[in-house]
């Protein structure tokens, strides 16, 4: 009885190493499966093309020129932003994509980091403005459509509606003429949905 007791004992403890040490292995190869590892950007050179992590966890992968994205590339943002498109210098330069973590996606041109020239923005209630930008705001000629059915096209100026614009609202109503600030301004066509018209002069 005691040469079996010994047996069985030394089994048991076999086994039970065998399978701790296969769930090890198993846990282990899962871990590493899962997680993506990228080198620094800061470790080597980087000229040409390459995906590697910025200091601040931003992950970046495209093309290089002295040690600075250049070129065509896309950098994905710990924050959840994203941005595809053209580099120069290690700024935002040319055509591209930008997605906020929000639903936000603007499609156009870019200068040193900010929306400039032309570009649709897309916003997740809805709204989309699309035209002229300058240096990030609504700045030019541009068509903005609210969520909620009402729809300018005209000028604009640092985000306010200004110049000459037509406003037509959902209810039916109209405004042809020049805006100030946000505001009607001017001299400009008013119709309401009911038929009335005033042709005349505004001030806020």
């Amino acid at each position: 009885m005691t040469i079996i007791t010994r047996a069985l004992t030394a089994a048991v403890t076999a086994l039970a190493h065998i399978t701790l040490s296969c769930a090890s292995s198993s846990s282990s190869s899962l871990v590493a499966s899962s997680s993506v590892h990228y080198d620094l950007c800061s470790e080597h050179y980087q000229h040409g093309k390459s995906i590697c992590m910025m200091a601040n966890r931003d992950i970046y992968d495209g093309e290089w020129s002295a040690n600075m994205p250049q070129g065509k590339g896309e950098m994905k943002y710990k924050d959840g932003r994203e941005y595809s498109g053209d580099w120069l210098e290690g700024k935002h330069n040319g055509k591209g994509t930008f997605k906020w973590a929000n639903g936000n996606v603007y499609v156009g041109e870019f200068s040193n980091n900010m929306r400039h020239g032309n570009g649709e923005l897309k916003y997740k209630d809805g709204s989309e403005y699309s035209g002229e930008w300058l240096k990030g705001k609504l700045h030019g000629k541009g068509t903005f459509k609210w969520a909620n059915g009402d729809v300018y096209d005209g000028g604009w100026s640092v985000d306010q509606l200004h110049g000459e614009g037509n406003m037509k609202y959902r209810n039916g109503s109209e405004y042809s003429g020049e805006w100030v600030d946000g505001k009607r301004h001017g001299e400009g066509t008013f119709k309401w949905a009911n038929g009335d018209v005033y042709d005349g002069g505004w001030s806020v």
